[in-house]
């Protein structure tokens, strides 16, 4: 009897420390992502093909443990600096992708489309980046919202943001999405203890941790050197998809440039070497389709890799976005080829640009 006494009292004791310890880290370290709609109910509302789109007019402030950003939707509906469209100006640049092209967890200015535009315009290049970037999408998703696209943006280039999670998604185009895959919520949650999701982040702050950790999910078989057939299958929707993008891109005379961002996975096993996880694999693979269908594939891995081994966090750890930091490093490498192009594309010198866009766009 003493003895079932003495183990209820060190429970209950573990139970109170328990309560202690995650009202500490509620009051003190919060894990849990809040927001705050300035304008508008949601950032984001149904659509019957898309499943969801940005909410026009929109403001959002989105806060958590590692980042705070305020996300302003455009009267159109695209992320920008304010709710009233940036006017047209000198060449436009149409940012394609989910929530890295959108710049989730960054201020506009240090998001991807606010890292590009600078880069640019410091190399003397006057162009506007057009962030249509939607958290939540993939590349099929992104190939039916650009068809909407074209008569409002009108670009001079298309710029498309890729990750190997598209791939883990991405279905035929006739597959409509079910309502459980609309996004409706701008909110999201811890689905645990705070101190559970404190201790988490601590654990994945360890790079093999975080290699071991990932290599258990489902998604770590997209590296593996020899792809199953389920695998393969996403891959050939994939480059379908891809095949579809280029072609209606090719049809207005603009080029398309495919911008591969890895995912945090990728770049931590760049320099480690294993038989059964290949973070270049995805790549490698659809760069050959690009390649074969004529656009050019930029991969960024390589220039993340040095980053992180200098040092640099190019990662929220827990979140899996890029930092601000992250963003300029995938800025420059796109930026790198996109000065090389963008001269031929300068409609504001004479009438001929419509045959400098339809030469680049067949490169």
């Amino acid at each position: 009897m003493r003895g079932l006494k003495n183990i209820g009292l060190v429970l209950l004791v573990a139970l109170g420390l328990l309560v202690v310890l995650e009202g500490s880290v509620r009051l003190f370290s919060p894990q849990g992502v809040t927001t705050d709609m300035e304008q508008g109910e949601a950032l984001v509302v149904r659509d019957s093909m898309l499943g969801h789109r940005l909410t026009p007019g929109a403001v959002m402030v989105q806060q958590g443990p590692e980042f705070t950003a305020r996300y302003v939707i455009n009267t159109i509906g695209h992320r920008d600096r304010t709710v009233t469209p940036s006017p047209r100006s000198g060449l436009q640049i149409l940012l394609l992708g989910d929530s890295f092209a959108f710049g989730y967890g960054n201020e506009y200015e240090e998001g991807l489309a606010g890292a590009l535009e600078t880069v640019l315009w410091h190399a003397e290049h006057e162009v506007r980046v057009i962030n249509a970037g939607v958290p939540g999408y993939d590349t099929r998703a992104e190939v039916q919202y650009l068809e909407r696209l074209w008569e409002q943006t009108q670009p001079d280039i298309v710029v498309l943001v890729f990750l190997a999670n598209d791939l883990f998604t991405n279905r035929p185009l006739n597959q409509t999405p079910s309502a459980s895959e609309v996004v409706t919520r701008a909110e999201k949650e811890v689905g645990w203890l705070h101190v559970v999701a404190l201790l988490r982040q601590w654990i994945l702050h360890s790079d093999a941790l975080y290699r071991w950790s990932y290599r258990q999910t489902a998604q770590s078989v997209f590296f593996s050197p020899a792809p199953n057939a389920d695998v393969q299958k996403q891959f050939v929707i994939t480059e379908a998809l891809l095949r579809r993008l280029h072609l209606q891109t090719q049809a207005h005379g603009v080029p398309l440039v495919v911008v591969s961002i890895p995912q945090q996975i990728q770049v931590l096993s760049a320099a480690t070497s294993n038989e059964t996880f290949d973070a270049r694999s995805v790549d490698l693979r659809l760069k050959r389709t690009a390649d074969a269908l004529g656009f050019p594939w930029i991969t960024t891995l390589d220039p993340l890799a040095s980053a992180y081994a200098r040092g640099d966090e190019l990662y929220y750890r827990l979140d899996g976005h890029l930092t601000p930091v992250g963003n300029r490093v995938v800025a420059a490498e796109a930026a790198r080829y996109l000065q090389a192009v963008l001269p031929l594309l300068d409609h504001r010198t004479d009438p001929s640009t419509t045959t400098a866009r339809g030469a680049v766009a067949g490169r």
